[in-house]
């Protein structure tokens, strides 16, 4: 299962289900999964009206799907907020996910956010109801890497896991191999983290770069 159903987790939910995964998308926003019901979508630079129509994938807004779901991903926006990213809709969604957890599951967040977030937010909540991540149930971060309305797809774009134990870890990349050509394997969900704050910074400053010398290269 896939929780959130933007730019990410719906192109996301797609290539889980070309894998062969029984696969279901959630969104608190019905309209949007209104839309999905009727094999539109409100993506079309990402996803567009035929790939809904050839997915097995489903949509809904009923949050006690989660505790039939083997996998969840947590895919939902973190934007800023005073300089750092707002977790709210993290904590919600992992709110949700606490309720209905259960022995077994493997639980991925792949939202953008600081180094130690799966650990210091994610695991106190999900481990709130008595089971524990490593023993009881799977924690694992991936961050999502996709540049959207671009050439590169979810199942072109290699992936950074790291899961609390080595055995999340493990769990964690057998599962993105079914549909991603490439896994890479961190210590912690501490270094992927890391990773993904390390891409965006990169990108961002060759983008500021390229903003400075444009106005600059005509002249010169």
């Amino acid at each position: 299962m896939v929780v959130g159903l933007g730019y990410v987790g719906l192109p996301l939910a797609l290539a889980v289900a070309s894998a062969g995964y029984e696969t279901t998308g959630f969104d608190v926003d019905p309209g949007r999964v209104a839309q999905l019901l009727a094999g539109e979508s409100y993506l079309p630079a990402d996803v567009s009206d035929d790939q809904l129509a050839g997915s097995s994938a489903g949509w809904t807004s009923d949050v006690a799907v989660l505790a039939a779901a083997d996998v969840v991903i947590v895919a939902v926006p973190t934007p800023l907020l005073d300089g750092g990213p707002d977790l709210g809709a993290i904590q919600a969604a992992v709110g949700a996910v606490a309720a209905h957890l259960r022995r077994g599951q493997l639980v991925v967040l792949e939202s953008t956010t600081y180094p130690g977030t799966t650990e210091e937010v994610l695991q106190p909540v999900l481990e709130g109801g008595g089971l524990r991540a490593g023993v009881d149930f799977a924690l694992a971060f991936s961050p999502e890497r996709v540049d959207p309305a671009s050439s590169w797809d979810v199942s072109s774009t290699p992936k950074v896991v790291g899961g609390v134990t080595p055995a999340d870890s493990l769990v964690t990349e057998r599962f993105y191999r079914a549909f991603v050509p490439a896994v890479h394997v961190t210590s912690s969900p501490r270094e992927a983290e890391m990773a993904k704050l390390i891409e965006n910074t990169f990108r961002q400053v060759n983008i500021g770069l390229v903003n400075e010398l444009a106005p600059l290269a005509p002249a010169l």
